[in-house]
């Protein structure tokens, strides 16, 4: 069983704004430059420059000191939506929270998708009568949830592996509660090495128990390259229990249909263990069925194979803007095939 990094089921709004604290307070813990450098890009300002730096022989006005240890001051203000329904009255608030502050000051603002054209250009006027009645200077920047991610995911190398079981479990919160409206355009690529044909062939493929996220695109990855990709039709959960196979729908038409996934779960448990010696009665395992896999060679450039799961943004890999535009699967894994990833 899984154990969360990321609780789940409290109070909506106080429990997104925890936990993204709680994620950057792990990624600082993990590494401090990397989270400095993760708060540059975020606040998409170069002149911001918040950590520690050591300088020797640097002159002052009126000495010439061995050596200088300084960080500068800052202070970062966060309110985060489960929408875009931010109020001008509300940011305006917070502004005086960092008035009489010194060092750079900022106020991060965080939701799922962006902020209204109303509120936005009203509160920049705000924000710069409020600037210059208070001599002060403090600047606002913008981000999602899933740019908080991305953001993340691009301070982190494949060998950060606890660091990246942290982001992952963070995803899966912001899927489970709706803070990532666009999985319409993720394809998740996992590792299957010595199930692939099996997989392949079956049209499923399947691991221990953990969190279901609602990719819809499927990508399995084998000898430096993913080598076939499905659009999942149906997540089915499944464990033996006293000789019995006790399953539980989840997503796609696996409630309307579970007899008949029922008996392909059986077939496909007496398949793996024959084949593979995999013996999925012995433990819960998820399913997924795909409609159709299709072979592909997106390869992976560096050398490393990747730890677990990786996650794609088809839309920029593609050049896609909205889901309606989205190739077959078939026509994606012919594109994919010239394309490659590090």
């Amino acid at each position: 069983m899984k154990v969360h990094y990321f609780q789940r089921y409290h109070q909506k709004e106080n429990v997104d704004t925890a936990n993204t604290m709680l994620l950057l307070s792990r990624f600082y813990s993990y590494s401090p430059n990397k989270f400095y450098a993760l708060l540059k890009d975020l606040l998409k300002d170069d002149s911001f420059n918040p950590e520690l730096y050591m300088n020797i022989q640097e002159k002052a006005e009126k000495t010439v000191p061995d050596a200088v240890i300084a960080q500068n001051g800052f202070k970062i203000v966060v309110e985060a939506k489960t929408s875009d329904w931010f109020h001008t009255d509300q940011l305006v608030n917070h502004l005086e929270s960092l008035k009489d502050d010194c060092g750079n000051k900022f106020l991060l603002t965080l939701c799922t998708e962006g902020i209204r054209d109303s509120v936005m250009n009203e509160f920049k006027a705000k924000l710069e009568e409020f600037n210059e009645n208070n001599k002060t200077f403090v600047r606002h920047s913008h981000i999602t949830f899933e740019k908080l991610c991305e953001a993340v995911q691009n301070q982190i190398d494949d060998k950060d592996y606890e660091m990246q079981d942290v982001l992952d479990d963070y995803w899966e919160f912001c899927a489970d509660a709706g803070l990532i409206p666009d999985f319409w355009k993720y394809l998740r690529v996992q590792l299957a090495r010595d199930s692939l044909d099996f997989n392949v062939k079956n049209k499923v493929y399947y691991n221990a128990e953990k969190s279901s996220i609602p990719y819809p695109y499927l990508g399995l990855y084998g000898e430096k390259s993913v080598r076939a990709i499905g659009k999942i039709k149906a997540v089915v959960k499944a464990v033996m229990e006293n000789g019995k196979l006790c399953i539980t729908p989840e997503s796609g038409d696996a409630e309307q249909k579970l007899d008949e996934y029922k008996g392909k779960i059986e077939e496909i448990m007496d398949a793996a263990e024959r084949e593979l010696g995999h013996k999925l009665r012995d433990e819960a395992h998820r399913y997924y069925f795909v409609e159709e896999f299709y072979e592909t060679d997106f390869r992976k450039t560096s050398h490393k194979a990747p730890r677990g799961a990786r996650k794609f943004d088809l839309s920029k890999l593609l050049g896609v803007d909205k889901s309606e535009s989205m190739p077959s699967v078939k026509d994606i894994a012919e594109k994919l095939k010239s394309l490659t990833w590090e």
